[in-house]
């Protein structure tokens, strides 16, 4: 209405929920993320990363390794992209640094960012049929990947090498937007006295799916979170929840989006729902980087 104004300054929250240091700094221009004060007048940090050792090639006083689209730093602490961490593990010394760089390029960058309406490379909106398809799919990528990468991919990286990166992010995107691992922690405890597996323990969904009693359950019980990319602002969640579906971005949605406290209780241990999905995941990545790349 006319002359009517809203002044908004007892709120003490701001960028990324933090709490904004207005009485020290003035308005607006610090705040407390918790593991480090943010300078909003400079734009980076006042102290150094206490996790600087995790990342020795970027500088310790940057936020998101400068790129807050692909990064999530919501402490201060150094952000990891979790299928760069992925990759680099299970790829070791097999590839030399610049073939290593192209191969998480295609993981990071290219998988994430440029083909991110794919819904093929990250296991979206999929039923058993589609998810069957596209593991066909991700398999005969790599095979032309291990047909074609020779000693100078191995050396020097290029097509081939960001071709695999973007083939492993689609392996390691199952295991985080499917429910592979409640399905197998129930079929697992229906087998077992209610007990649950070790993480180390649980298969891969190829060394599962060997298993024809966890092939049938999965047949009828598996699917991926819901996603729609073009139905902006929510990216389909309020069409996904009418629907009786799970979306990405649900609390019980990908395993990337869920609560980290999230649990499944046996009678022998609880395990972390999260945690198990990403060991899984890391076995997975690696034995592929074993098929497509020789000593």
């Amino acid at each position: 209405m006319h002359s009517r104004s809203f002044n908004g300054n007892g709120y003490r929250f701001g960028f990324n929920g933090a709490e904004k240091e207005n009485d020290i700094y003035g308005e607006g221009n610090a705040y407390d993320l918790g593991l480090r004060m943010y300078d909003a007048r400079l734009a980076h940090m006042f102290s150094i990363d206490p996790r600087i050792s995790e990342l020795p090639n970027e500088s310790p006083y940057i936020y998101a390794i400068n790129n807050p689209v692909l990064f999530i730093d919501k402490k201060g602490g150094f952000p990891l992209s979790v299928h760069e961490e992925l990759v680099r593990s299970a790829l070791k010394t097999k590839v030399g640094t610049l073939s290593a760089d192209d191969i998480v390029f295609g993981t990071t960058y290219i998988a994430d960012i440029g083909m991110m309406p794919q819904s093929s490379v990250h296991f979206d909106n999929m039923d058993y049929t589609q998810i069957m398809s596209n593991w066909t799919q991700i398999n005969n990528t790599l095979q032309e990947v291990k047909d074609d990468f020779g000693s100078f991919n191995k050396e020097y990286g290029g097509y081939d090498a960001i071709k695999l990166g973007v083939a492993l992010h689609s392996v390691a995107d199952f295991y985080a937007h499917s429910n592979y691992i409640e399905v197998y922690f129930d079929y697992y405890k229906a087998n077992n006295d209610g007990n649950l597996p070790n993480i180390e323990d649980i298969p891969t969904f190829e060394e599962a799916m060997k298993d024809k009693g966890f092939a049938n359950v999965a047949k009828e019980q598996l699917n991926t979170t819901a996603f729609d990319l073009t139905d902006l602002p929510d990216f389909g969640q309020e069409k996904a929840n009418q629907e009786g579906k799970r979306h990405h971005n649900d609390p019980d949605g990908a395993v990337d989006k869920r609560d980290p406290e999230r649990n499944v209780v046996g009678k022998n241990k609880t395990v972390n729902v999260y945690d198990a999905a990403k060991a899984v995941a890391q076995k997975h990545v690696a034995a592929k980087v074993e098929e497509v790349i020789e000593e």
